[in-house]
Parts: structure tokens; C-alpha cells; sequence
């Protein structure tokens, strides 16, 4: 778990991080929102001791991160950005097990936690081991910037617009991969950035700030049906509802009687944007549920969007 308490960073005259408390429990998937200059890049920067606080604690699992050496403290926490930052002159595999290797981690081990890593992020271990950076895509550098932060298992992840640098397509990719993960492994991840689609697909709940203090916290779903201020209402825009709607799938709801024959069909994987747009497209207020063959019921958009908004 991290606690950050009354955190305050200036920069001269400037206030970047004002008296922000958060509680961030263990597992869960945190998105620090906001436009550009709000600090959340600095805010992130304050639990790992990249950037050092003026006032207030950080803690991690109830002890302060001061307790530590900051590069100790480092060693346990994973740490992924936008421009990747692996080191030219090293193989991936090497890139991968930097920390392994600080730690004092044996050949062995370390070479069977590098091959782990990259068949967990999608990489071919005997193809990409020995490749160096430059013989790497944006996607693909990517994809072992995660795997070097995960390499020493560390319970936290921060992770700094680490998707923002590639193309729209490689991108949703990515984020959808990296959302699997996280349910797969449970980590405890803080992810800083300024793209709504991104914060809304993947974060457990997130984390709106404006002018270096928090505004709003919630799930998506909160943040959409109890905007508490203007400025969230504004920020997220007429969209927001689309959005929220691209998190679930047609599984997540509880089908209703089976429609008329006219109805086109959908199965239990269907995003819920997806199933609006269908139902646009073909003029229909309704939809079957699919499942194994068997008409499981059926979904009108009242339900679709009803649903959604009371979600908890």
C-alpha cells in the first residue's frame, strides 16, 4: 500500500504538489490525471525519491520511503517511462535483468527470469535476447521497458506515460496487453498521464488533478455519473459516457428477456461502444445475447447504459 500525507514540492515561488493526501491499496490500478502542469508527473516522482518533498510523508506499506537509501529504495520499486530509457550498448536481455544483477541475483536465475519476462510481454525469448535497442520498434522497446520494470518482481510499478510515444494503433494494443497483466499479476501500479481513453481503459480508479492538488477521485464510473465539480465535468467532456462504456463487455451485464427475431446478436466479449454502435448502425434498441449457440438474453440500450452508471 502507498499513503502519501499532506506531499508539498516547490520549486522557488512555484507550488508544483500542494498538501495532497492519497491512499493508494495494494493491488490496484491508479491513473494520476490531469492537464499538462498539473504535477502529476511530480507527484509520482515523490514515492520513489526522484523528487524529494518539502512537506508531508510518503509511505509504503506504513513506512516512510525515508527510511531507506534512495537507491535502495529504488531496487524495489519498478519504474517505467515514456522514452523507455534501456541502455544502447546492452542486449535486451541484459537491459532486463539491470536490476537482477544489482540485487546480486545468480546467472542462472536472472537468465530464466529474463526469458520469463519476455514471454510474458509477447517477445519471442530466443529472438529478442540478444537484439539490441536499436534493432527495435517503438512497440516493441516498449514492451521491454515493462519487462525491465517488472524483472526484480517488485510489489509497485510506476509507470510515467510509458504508451505515449507510439502510434494509435501500437498503442491500444499495448494499453489492452498491459491491462491483461495487471489482472494476471496483481501489482500495485501508480500511471501517470494525460490521455483520457488511456486513463479510463485501464485505471481501477483515478486520480484527477489540477494546479498540483487532487480535484477528484473515483472509478470511471464515478467520475461520470457524480462529477462533483465544473472542471470535471469539462475535462472529460460529452465523450465520457462512450468511454466508460469501452471498459465493459456485454459479460459484465445482466441480459434481460430475450427480443424480437429482428434483433441482431452479440457475444458475451462485445464491448459495450461496440454494441451502441451496432445498434446505431441497424436502427435497433435491442440486441441478443450470444452464448455457446444459445440466445442468453437480451440488452436494450436503456439497460446498457443504466447498468453501467449504477456500477460500483
Amino acid at each position: 500500500m502507498i499513503e502519501l500525507r499532506g506531499v508539498t514540492k516547490r520549486y522557488g515561488a512555484t507550488t508544483a504538489i500542494d498538501d495532497v493526501s492519497l491512499v493508494v491499496p495494494e493491488g490496484e490500478l491508479v491513473i494520476l490525471l490531469g492537464p499538462s502542469g498539473c504535477g502529476k508527473t511530480t507527484l509520482l516522482r515523490t514515492i520513489n525519491r526522484m523528487v524529494d518533498i518539502d512537506a508531508g510523508t510518503v509511505l509504503i506499506d506504513d513506512t516512510p520511503n525515508t527510511a531507506m537509501a534512495p537507491e535502495e529504495l529504488r531496487r524495489g520499486i519498478g519504474y517505467a517511462i515514456q522514452s523507455v530509457g534501456l541502455f544502447p550498448h546492452m542486449t535486451v536481455a541484459r537491459n532486463i535483468a539491470t536490476v537482477p544483477r544489482l540485487l546480486g541475483w545468480d546467472r542462472a536465475r536472472t537468465d530464466q527470469r529474463v526469458r520469463e519476462l519476455l514471454a510474458l510481454v509477447g517477445l519471442e525469448p530466443d529472438a529478442y535476447s540478444r537484439k539490441h535497442p536499436h534493432e527495435l520498434s517503438g512497440g516493441e522497446a516498449q514492451r521491454v521497458g515493462v519487462a525491465r520494470a517488472l524483472a526484480a518482481d517488485p510489489p509497485l510499478l510506476l509507470m510515467d506515460e510509458p504508451f505515449g510515444a507510439l502510434d494509435p494503433i501500437n498503442r491500444e494494443r499495448l494499453q489492452r496487453e498491459f491491462a491483461e497483466l495487471h489482472r494476471r499479476l496483481g501489482k500495485t501500479v501508480v500511471f501517470v498521464t494525460h490521455d483520457i481513453e488511456e486513463a479510463v481503459l485501464l485505471g481501477d480508479r483515478i486520480v484527477l488533478m489540477r494546479d498540483g492538488r487532487i480535484v477528484q477521485t473515483g472509478s470511471p464510473e464515478h467520475l461520470w455519473r457524480v462529477p462533483e465539480h465544473d472542471f470535471v465535468r469539462d475535462f472529460f467532456g460529452d465523450e465520457f459516457g462512450l468511454r466508460v462504456l469501452s471498459r465493459h463487455r456485454v459479460r459484465d451485464l445482466s441480459p434481460g428477456p430475450v427480443p424480437g427475431a429482428e434483433a441482431p446478436r452479440v457475444g458475451r466479449d462485445t464491448n459495450l461502444r461496440d454494441v451502441l454502435a451496432i445498434m446505431v448502425t441497424r436502427g435497433v434498441e435491442s440486441v441478443v445475447v450470444a452464448d455457446g449457440g444459445q440466445d442468453a438474453g437480451g440488452l436494450t440500450f436503456r439497460d446498457i447504459i443504466t447498468q453501467v452508471r449504477d456500477a460500483r
